[in-house]
């Protein structure tokens, strides 16, 4: 009764020759080398000191992202992946860290992407969100961050500039919604550009790629910060 066509003595899917035998992840990263660890696991510790010492012996720069939140959930923590990697690690986590040795770790969460994307669906009012926004956001942050900036290992701006980064960011993802047909420039996209362009010197005619214009129009639309909010924080 226990056997047939799904079950047996081999195990079944998780049987097999080996016995269903599971591979740890220091023998996975022997077998595959890889270049980036990325956790979402909410096992705190399972990039062990062994594990990211290997990870920097196989990559000069090697990536790792414990992504899992709170910080307690955690798979290592900043200090530890510059510790064992000798500060050669390219970092970035799901919740904050603390500096270790003057070097301010980098917190992937979804502050530079989900307001820009949202916004600039709204702005266009575009029929979907596709996956391709979502790459096409991610791959324009990904050049934003300086050359010194990565040097030390920070893979984003800095957050205290975030309203360039979205204003950049709308432009790049609601000109990919207008050429795609998924959205559409608003009635007054061209007389908001040509104002804002007025008011500030910017020369019109050196803007034409589209995603330039949509900064400008984006800008045009942005929530103005209260001026006394640092004040206040």
């Amino acid at each position: 009764e226990d056997g047939g066509e799904d079950g047996g003595e081999d195990g079944g899917e998780d049987g097999g020759e080996d016995g269903g035998k599971r591979v740890g992840l220091l023998e996975a990263i022997e077998l595959l080398r890889p270049t980036a660890l990325i956790g979402v696991s909410t096992q705190p510790g399972s990039f062990t000191k062994e594990a990211i010492e290997r990870m920097a012996a196989i990559n000069e720069r090697p990536i790792i992202f414990p992504l899992s939140n709170p910080t307690s959930k955690a798979e290592c923590t900043f200090e530890e992946a510059m510790r064992y990697s000798e500060g050669r690690v390219l970092f970035a986590s799901g919740s904050p860290f603390p500096e270790y040795n003057g070097v301010a770790p980098s917190q992937a969460n979804n502050a530079y992407i989900f307001p820009a994307i949202g916004y600039a669906a709204s702005l266009c009012s575009a029929k979907e969100i596709s996956d391709d926004a979502f790459l096409i956001a991610a791959r324009a942050l990904s050049e934003m961050a300086t050359d010194e900036e990565l040097a030390r290992g920070s893979l984003f701006p800095k957050f205290d500039t975030i309203r360039d980064v979205s204003k950049r960011l709308i432009g790049r993802i609601a000109s990919y919604m207008c050429s795609t047909g998924v959205g559409n420039k608003p009635a007054d996209f061209s007389a908001t550009v040509a104002r804002m362009c007025d008011s500030v010197g910017l020369d019109r005619a050196g803007r034409s790629d589209a995603a330039a214009l949509w900064e400008v129009y984006a800008a045009a639309n942005m929530f103005q910060v209260p001026p006394d909010v640092p004040s206040r924080l």
